[in-house]
């Protein structure tokens, strides 16, 4: 999830963290032999996360990304889109993920949600050089786009596929139908 200035507000920060929780995850079946779960939170040059194994519960998952809510997005500008999957590259590659409690032979998504763009053609290409890194170990990344000037061209390069991206304009719109397009390519990808 995303934590940094560029969402504009806390209330928007808020919203992300509300969607996630209580729409995106709602009714999700967690556990180390169903479905695993990594929540992730960017915050400028840094990753905080979980392991594969750490998350228990559709409640703990819940809980754990409500409690993201305690940060701050003050001051915390993105340096490079590039950075971004720098920090998320070696989490989620094979052997990391496996190290940290992923099952082997369990397909993997990675569901980012962007408040930001790349900054020029060489961050977008540099961020692409990992999206492919990461896809090429078998994940399959799905982009949630979050505000007015998502650039969809610049996205779909990120992501496994047109239909795996998808943009709110507004973070009202980070709603019930948005989260079921997430649900069914996640779905799909499995």
């Amino acid at each position: 999830m995303d934590a940094l200035s560029t969402l504009g507000t806390e209330e928007n920060f808020q919203k992300e963290l509300q969607f996630v929780a209580n729409v995106l995850l709602a009714n999700w079946t967690i556990g180390h032999n169903l479905t695993q779960v990594v929540p992730a939170l960017m915050q400028s040059d840094d990753m905080i996360s979980y392991g594969f194994n750490e998350i228990h519960s559709l409640a703990d998952l819940q809980h754990d990304v409500l409690a993201y809510g305690s940060k701050s997005i003050k001051g915390q500008r993105p340096d490079a889109l590039e950075a971004v999957f720098y920090l998320i590259t070696p989490r989620i590659t094979n052997q990391k993920a496996y190290k940290s409690g992923a099952r082997v032979g369990i397909d993997r998504i990675l569901v980012l949600f962007l408040s930001f763009m790349p900054n020029d053609n060489s961050d977008l290409t540099g961020s692409i050089r990992y999206a492919n890194e990461i896809k090429a170990e078998g994940t399959t990344i799905a982009i949630v786009g979050m505000g007015p000037n998502m650039n969809v061209t610049a996205l779909s390069a990120l992501a496994s596929g047109p239909q795996y991206l998808f943009t709110a304009a507004s973070y009202d719109d980070l709603d019930t139908n948005l989260a079921n397009g997430i649900k069914q390519v996640i779905c799909v990808a499995n």
